[in-house]
């Protein structure tokens, strides 16, 4: 089956659309031209499969001999697979052996004149029994003769449905050859279509790349790769391919630079140890050369597209490339040129001290290297640009010896504390308590008790950040500070403690703890500590399921942060804001907050520490609004920039439940066991993993399994916000228990004392927000003795917050409970109204399970499944769509599922219908009537 090529959409669609004109209306040409490694030849290969119409389709390919190579080589294949074609009473005598050379040539035989219409004669032949694609690849290598040849088709072929392609690289052919000249002669004809592949979008190689591993990299391994990369296909498939391949593709790249003369070599060695753009002034500073001789230069560099230029400034095309060309230098060389790069940098007064250190570092001298990187961490740190300050301050403690000191005017312990306070801004968790740990060991709490108490707190957060854990850190920041300490320090340690605890969510004195710090902090007028306190204080309400005060304090905390202009508080409390909306049916309020302060966050350096979150709870917002593919895409980049563990743990968990919406199990198993390893889930903040896991073993049939798991979760949860939907878990369990086995007496008892133990944990819960009334509704339906207009009360509450994979999902209970009572038109309307909201959203396990219910009930939907070959109605979906020759891209937009989804429905569909390709599939279909 032939791999269709990733981000080529446009290209496939013009190739077909070319082929589609020359059956309609004569000969079409069409030139493909990019690079080596573009995917010429996949994309030709790719549009010129299963076309319709049942095409001949003849490839020749040139040969890299050059003009030494034999003449009409790509066409020696071509011709002899269309005499086999035609038969021997059709073949042109001589023909072939012309080509090769082992005919005879006499002038009035079989001259070139005669060679050239019998090669007419045989197209045009062909073409009667059927349309004709011709491919000539790699026509960069292609002799005189074979160039004449493909010109000569492409201004004579007429009135016979024919597709002339032809590949060729860009950057192989020097100014003045003639196949450069050919080539450039026909393009600019205008019935010749022109192709210039160019390389492909980060979005493309995230897409090629799920190809080549089986399973969506990470948004971080995509970004990485396209960067290393360039976009190439072929630099991605090798990169994809691991390290071997990596390096075979270095020592390929080395090849290719050594082979330049030693002029461009030089400088292409200059712009590798640069490893940014650089104007040319700077390249005629560093490697001496005249002006014209640098320019000539630069033109074979960029006409062997091994550079570009951009802005005034030169860089190497691919980091790949860059890294064989530095790699053509020896150490000795690499220190001299870094060496050289930095002196003639410190001469330029635009030079950025980052880059000094940069050179200085490589080149081996450290102390010139440290001034400047401390120079360029304090520039990042007043720029907001605290990731930037952070690798710096990790590079100078890298390289701190006994002597840094002096050469500073700065302490390790100070530099220590910098980047702590940098580490904190940028959410580096990890490397934040390695600071702390080695701070705590050089100070001594009874001469410096700020310090360490400043240290301790920074050690609670940062444990609290990577654990969920980090309270008794902060206990012992209070307890090291004396009476006489700075009250601010005081307020600022037990407002911090207050918002480590709603996280640890252990103690119930958390609401005294938070009254207390607020009230000290309203005395000293402290606007950050204020800030903090309101914060857990609104968490706790939300906790409670009272949203409204909840809001009300973390927009309090966000005035405290605007006041004082504390970046950490402000942007903590539009996180918690945009979590509490997205929680209690806000939603759009809740995605449109998210989008405008994620954008903010960044602008304040804040991307890691405070875009994560926000990025988590925009993802909750999109998934309970129904927006699955935009928020998996998301949250993918999100956990692929590597935020703190517990944000991390964050964007996992709504991640797996769209997977498992989506009825991709293996994403949801891949989410889940890597969060599992990452995070403690048996705390009570993270019982939502448990409530998915049961949930998981539900979908596997498995109702039993689902019970024991949620041994874990019961009793119940204290606060609203964790209660109601587990609640709703515990009753889908149940109810799965007793449909199962409706006359085991032993299950029937054990579901009663499962709900009498949640309704004793649900008891005293009166939550304002409208979501977890909703839950608690569908709680009560799931568990008591429920009549049809019970439920369509449940359906209406999740219809009015326009949560419409809740509305469906209740619409099919509501069905089942029609159905028992005999009501067969009634679960028919509301089967049908799931059946197309599953259908939008894209929610597998619910349209199958609709579509089940119906068939067992006898309701009529809209399509028959063939009993013998056993497709479901959602995958006559795909196939339908599939035989219109869409890729799964394609076929995912259509049907507005993930490609993923497809790609498993594309896996059942071969193994029912006994095929392996796509078109295959699509012929069985046809055979059997399913398609019409």
């Amino acid at each position: 089956m032939i791999r269709v090529p990733a981000g080529r959409t446009a290209e496939l669609s013009a190739v077909r659309t070319a082929y589609d004109r020359a059956t309609d209306r004569g000969p079409v040409t069409v030139l493909i031209s990019g690079e080596a490694g573009i995917g010429k030849s996949l994309l030709t290969a790719s549009a010129v499969a299963d076309l319709p119409g049942g095409p001949t389709v003849l490839t020749g390919n040139c040969l890299e001999l050059g003009t030494g190579s034999a003449p009409y080589t790509p066409f020696i294949s071509i011709v002899r697979e269309l005499e086999t074609l035609l038969g021997p009473e059709s073949a042109q005598p001589g023909l072939s052996g012309l080509l090769t050379g082992a005919g005879p040539r006499t002038e009035d035989q079989f001259g070139r004149v005669a060679l050239l219409a019998g090669l007419l004669d045989l197209i045009h032949a062909a073409c009667a029994l059927r349309p004709l694609v011709l491919v000539v690849e790699d026509l960069h290598w292609a002799d005189a003769s074979s160039r004449e040849l493909f010109a000569y088709l492409v201004n004579n072929l007429s009135d016979c449905p024919v597709l002339l392609v032809g590949t060729y690289r860009t950057g192989e052919l020097s100014a003045g050859d003639p196949g450069r000249q050919v080539l450039a002669e026909l393009g600019r004809r205008t019935d010749v279509i022109r192709l210039a592949l160019t390389p492909l979008t980060e979005a493309a190689v995230r897409e090629q790349l799920s190809g080549l591993l089986g399973r969506p990299p990470e948004s971080a391994e995509a970004r990485q790769v396209h960067r290393r990369s360039g976009g190439n296909p072929f630099f991605v498939e090798a990169l994809a391919g691991g390290e071997d391949r990596a390096l075979s593709l270095r020592a390929l790249l080395r090849d290719r630079t050594a082979a330049l003369p030693p002029l461009p070599r030089e400088v292409l060695r200059w712009l590798a140890v640069a490893a940014r753009p650089v104007p040319d002034d700077l390249l005629l500073d560093v490697a001496g050369l005249a002006p014209d001789d640098l320019g000539d230069v630069l033109r074979i560099l960029t006409d062997r597209q091994l550079i570009v230029l951009a802005d005034g400034r030169y860089a190497i095309r691919h980091d790949l490339l860059r890294e064989a060309a530095y790699d053509d230098l020896a150490p000795i060389q690499q220190r001299d040129r870094h060496d050289r790069l930095g002196t003639a940098l410190l001469r330029r007064p635009d030079t950025r001290p980052a880059e000094l250190a940069e050179h200085w570092f490589a080149s081996g001298r450290l102390e010139p290297a440290l001034r400047a990187a401390w120079e360029a961490a304090e520039l990042a740190r007043r720029g907001f640009a605290y990731d930037e300050e952070a690798l710096l301050l990790r590079r100078i403690l890298d390289h701190w010896s006994e002597g840094s000191e002096a050469q500073l005017g700065v302490t390790h312990l100070a530099v220590l504390e910098h980047a702590i306070l940098a580490a904190s801004a940028t959410g580096r968790a990890e490397q934040g308590l390695e600071y702390t740990t080695v701070a705590l060991a050089a100070l001594d709490p009874i001469a410096e008790p700020a310090r360490v108490a400043t240290a301790y707190v920074h050690q609670g957060v940062f444990r609290n950040r990577l654990t969920a854990t980090g309270g008794e850190d902060i206990d012992k920041a209070l307890a090291v500070l004396r009476p006489d300490s700075d009250p601010h320090l005081r307020c600022w340690a037990m407002a911090t403690r207050c918002i480590v605890e709603v996280v640890e969510n252990r103690s119930p004195d958390a609401r005294e703890w938070c009254l207390d710090a607020l009230r000290l902090a309203e005395e000293l007028g402290d606007e950050e500590s204020q800030g903090f306190a309101c914060l857990a204080l609104g968490c706790l309400e939300d906790y409670a399921g009272q949203v409204d005060e909840a809001v009300a304090l973390v927009r309090r905390a966000r005035a405290h942060g605007l006041a004082c202009g504390n970046h950490h508080v402000l942007l903590t409390a539009v996180q918690y804001e945009a979590f509490m909306l997205a929680h209690s049916g806000n939603h759009q309020q809740a995605i449109v907050l998210c989008q405008t302060w994620l954008t903010e966050a960044d602008r304040l350096g804040r991307r890691l520490a405070k875009g994560s979150l926000l990025a988590a709870a925009l993802v909750l917002a999109l998934l309970n609004a129904g927006r699955w593919d935009e928020a998996r895409e998301l949250g993918a980049e999100r956990l692929g920039e590597l935020p703190p563990r517990l944000f991390t743990a964050w964007l996992r968990l709504p991640l797996a439940a769209v997977a498992r919406v989506q009825g991709d199990r293996e994403e949801v198993a891949r989410q889940l066991e890597m969060l599992v390893a990452e995070q403690d889930v048996s705390s009570e903040t993270f019982r939502p993993v448990v409530g998915l896991q049961a949930l998981l073993a539900l979908d596997e049939g498995d109702p039993e399994r689902a019970d024991r798991i949620l041994d874990g979760a019961l009793p119940l949860s204290r606060h609203a916000r964790w209660a109601a939907p587990m609640a709703v878990i515990v009753g889908l369990v149940q109810r799965a228990r007793r449909q199962a086995a409706p006359r085991d007496r032993r299950i029937q008892a054990e579901t009663a004392a499962r709900i009498a133990e949640v309704d004793k944990g649900l008891r005293d819960l009166r939550p304002s927000d409208p979501v977890l009334r909703a839950e608690l509704l569908m709680y009560r339906a799931l568990t008591q003795d429920t009549t049809l207009p019970d439920w369509d009360l449940v359906t209406k509450s999740w219809r009015e917050l326009d949560r419409p994979y809740d509305v469906a999902r209740s619409l099919v209970l509501a069905a089942e409970t029609a159905l028992a009572n005999s009501n067969k038109p009634g679960a028919r309307v509301r089967l049908l109204e799931a059946r197309e909201l599953a259908v939008q959203l894209g929610a597998e396990p619910l349209l199958e399970r609709v579509d089940a219910l119906g068939e067992r009930a006898g309701i009529g939907q809209e399509a028959p499944v063939d009993a013998a070959l056993g497709l479901s109605r959602r995958e006559l979906d795909v196939l339908r769509v599939l035989a219109k020759g869409l890729s799964n891209h394609q076929i995912a937009a259509e049907l507005f599922i993930s490609t993923n989804t497809v790609s498993s429905h594309l896996a059942s569909i071969y193994t029912k219908l006994g095929v392996t390709t796509r078109t295959e599939a699509a012929a069985a279909a046809y055979r059997a009537g399913l398609l019409g």
